[in-house]
């Protein structure tokens, strides 16, 4: 639906308004379309029985305790990506946005491992929580993050060491100053990716206060990397904003695994990143 909305922006020649509007309606579709989802699948699960208001219970204080506090998560990733983008429109002009904007998702690219392997880690965890076997969790958590290193190599090669040439592929000679930031972009959502799920980790040993101020500690630094490098160094700044909040914020998270049961950092796999980061380096000089 999406891609829908931005042909029919292409073929109609139409404003970004358009495509806005196409966005929330695909939005609005798929919210409803999933919402007729779940209610065949709980009434192919028997489960619709149960949804009776008297015997109905909202445990709002055990839920909202432990969600709330979270949000400071999305804080931090909104002010990663929209306030360096209000900055460069409101101190440089909108070139610098298209600059920053358009390599973005590329460097986000990433993370697309990270992401998969969310769905997969996330509960295995837990289970191992439940038994209380941190050595299972330890092995569990450095094997996830060294093979998310190995399968984003390839993305991360290309948008670092490669980063100018992709840029000027993707988006023509215009964006060939785009490659820096790419490649600043891209180091710092690798590195985020290749050290592990720490903050999901926190989450499962239930270390709610510390992920919220490690949270607004990344989102201070933010805010004062963004105000102090974009009003001078533009959409470059921005991508250094941007890539050292993302290493700031994962130390912080890593730091916190202390007295956990998880190594903060194991040897074993040490030749493993510096394969990685020898191969990287050489990409870039032969670039």
């Amino acid at each position: 639906l999406k891609m829908l909305a931005v042909l029919l922006l292409i073929f109609y020649q139409s404003t970004v308004f358009v495509l806005a509007i196409g966005y929330l309606a695909a939005a609005v579709f798929g919210v409803g379309l999933y919402a007729v989802m779940l209610g065949r699948v709980l009434q192919a699960q028997g489960l619709l029985q149960h949804f009776t208001l008297r015997r109905l219970e909202f445990p709002a204080r055990d839920v909202f305790s432990f969600s709330l506090p979270l949000l400071s998560s999305d804080l931090v990733f909104l002010l990663r990506g929209s306030l360096i983008v209000l900055l460069l429109e409101h101190l440089w002009n909108s070139s610098a946005v298209a600059d920053y904007r358009a390599v973005f998702p590329v460097a986000r690219l990433n993370q697309v491992v990270f992401d998969s392997f969310h769905l997969l880690f996330m509960p295995t965890a837990a289970r191992l929580f439940a038994r209380n076997d941190r050595d299972g969790i330890n092995g569990l958590y450095w094997g996830t993050a060294l093979w998310i290193a190995v399968f984003s190599f390839p993305i991360f090669a290309v948008s670092f060491a490669l980063a100018e040439p992709m840029a000027v592929l993707l988006f023509s000679d215009r964006y060939a100053e785009s490659g820096t930031i790419l490649a600043v972009l891209s180091l710092g959502f690798y590195l985020n990716a290749a050290t592990g799920f720490n903050a999901l980790t926190l989450r499962v040993f239930g270390r709610v206060r510390y992920i919220v101020i490690a949270d607004l500690v990344a989102g201070a630094i933010s805010v004062a990397l963004s105000l102090l490098l974009v009003p001078t160094y533009g959409a470059i700044g921005g991508a250094i904003a941007t890539c050292g909040t993302l290493i700031v914020h994962n130390i912080l998270n890593q730091a916190g695994l202390r007295g956990s049961g998880i190594q903060l950092f194991q040897w074993r796999y040490a030749k493993a990143y510096v394969v990685v980061a020898f191969a990287a380096t050489g990409l870039l000089l032969v670039q």
